[in-house]
């Protein structure tokens, strides 16, 4: 413990050293070495400054031990995943350089986009989690108002193993707002039949109803409508 305790010290980079995706500089990387089979427990504490950081809206020093933490023990997705909502959410919101710790804001606290380049990283590490691009497609929905970007990245979550059923529906849906309803009643007519009737989370019925929806929207003729495979 007290080996982890004083590691952190040397793990936190320089204030030239800011960006959360950068690699741990020569000195950090051989005490990541040192540490052992401590890694584990030092990343903890590192997510433990970072999440103080967080709570006192200090952007520069949050984002250091994000930095540290993913750098002991890149493999817990939740570590990525809620460092992204940080610097997306929470660091725009920060817009005074000084709550930002004094680095200036435009770098820091008004680019939501620096979300994408954290989870770029994280990608890298677990380049088969759907997580990580359902997490990039809420971002680019929700903090930088780009549809159609979202609606890609919801299209590749739901190519991945284990993705969740309701990447499928939300790229469609963000199709359909991003002025494609043709697209996206091609895309769950393609998808319905591939769906599990016993698997309630697929909401297979949920999916045959939008797929009517969009009919109405887009005028389809009776003939050309989309007929479910028998059970």
């Amino acid at each position: 413990m007290m080996l982890a305790g004083a590691a952190l010290r040397w793990l936190e980079p320089h204030a030239g050293q800011l960006s959360p995706v950068n690699r741990a500089t020569g000195a950090s990387a051989m005490t990541i070495a040192a540490l052992g089979g401590y890694r584990t427990f030092a990343a903890d504490l590192a997510w433990l400054r970072a999440y103080a950081a967080w709570e006192e809206r200090d952007g520069a020093a949050m984002s250091r031990w994000l930095h540290a933490t993913t750098s002991l023990d890149p493999e817990p997705l939740a570590f990525w995943l809620n460092g992204a909502r940080m610097l997306a959410y929470d660091m725009p919101r920060w817009s005074d350089a000084s709550e930002a710790g004094g680095v200036a804001s435009s770098e820091w606290s008004n680019d939501p986009a620096l979300a994408l380049r954290w989870l770029d990283a994280a990608e890298r590490v677990h380049p088969e989690s759907p997580a990580i691009w359902t997490e990039r497609a809420m971002i680019q929905w929700r903090a930088l108002g780009d549809v159609t970007a979202a609606a890609e990245s919801y299209r590749r979550a739901a190519e991945l193993p284990a993705a969740p059923y309701y990447a499928a529906r939300l790229h469609a849906e963000l199709l359909r707002l991003d002025g494609r309803p043709r697209d996206a009643w091609t895309f769950l007519r393609e998808l319905h039949p591939r769906l599990s009737p016993s698997d309630p989370a697929a909401m297979r019925d949920v999916v045959l109803a939008r797929i009517r929806e969009l009919e109405t929207e887009l005028d389809v003729a009776e003939e050309d409508a989309y007929r479910p495979p028998a059970p």
